[in-house]
């Protein structure tokens, strides 16, 4: 049986993106969790669009 590779298969142990992850895990972002409501349409989590938004400056 084949299963499809995992991500942490694909992405080298020294890719930036492995570093801005463990950084921004480390950060509190509750004050930036109060500011969601939890009413409405599914949205992104913040923590996700954080690390994003800071790998996509890096490149």
């Amino acid at each position: 049986m084949f299963l499809p590779p995992s991500l942490e298969e694909l992405i080298p142990l020294n890719h930036p993106g492995r570093t801005v992850n463990q950084i921004i895990d480390q950060i509190d972002l509750s004050s930036v969790y109060n500011r969601f409501s939890e009413n409405g349409a599914s949205s992104y989590h913040p923590k996700l669009l954080l690390k994003v938004l800071v790998y996509g400056y890096l490149e």
